[in-house]
Order: structure tokens, then C-alpha cells, then sequence
């Protein structure tokens, strides 16, 4: 796995609300070691093209967007996103 060997801690405040999680290392090295890439905008289609579409950022900035509604994605729908990131990737 690309962070084996990565403390990972739920620092975040709104870790339990969105799921997140803090990994222990710089994002340089977080790039460094990612077998693959994409960016922003392949990712967002990549999620429209399975019916999920990304919400612009509103006005408020990210601390406001991150208290809109999310909805889960399920295993099935994770795979799918990575495996569709996977073929467009780098």
C-alpha cells in the first residue's frame, strides 16, 4: 500500500461528521508516494459520471461547505470511483 507505515489520527473537527482522517506526513511526501494521480476535475467527473455530482464551493468558502449535507458513498461505489481513477490516472 502506498501509506504503509503512516500514523493515522481523526484530528480533524469534523472527522466523525465527514469521515476524514489526518495521515502523519507532509503532502509532498503524501504525492511522493500516491501510485496514482488525478486531478481535481477528473475526480469530480469521475463522481458526476456515477450520478454523484461535487458541489461548487459557495461564497462562505470550505468551512461552510464542509457543514453541507454529504452523502456516503457505499464499498461498491468507492471501488468503482477508484478504479475509474485508477484508468485516467498517472
Amino acid at each position: 500500500m502506498d501509506l504503509a507505515g503512516i500514523n493515522v489520527e481523526e484530528l480533524n473537527g469534523l472527522a466523525a461528521l465527514k469521515l476524514e482522517v489526518a495521515l502523519d506526513i507532509p503532502p509532498t511526501e503524501f504525492a511522493r508516494r500516491a501510485s496514482t494521480t488525478i486531478s481535481a476535475q477528473q475526480a469530480a467527473g469521475i463522481l458526476d459520471s456515477m450520478g454523484l455530482g461535487v458541489p461548487a464551493i459557495p461564497e462562505g468558502g470550505l468551512s461552510q461547505a464542509l457543514q453541507q449535507e454529504v452523502h456516503l458513498l457505499k464499498l461498491e461505489q468507492i471501488e468503482t470511483c477508484v478504479q475509474e481513477a485508477m484508468k485516467r490516472g498517472k
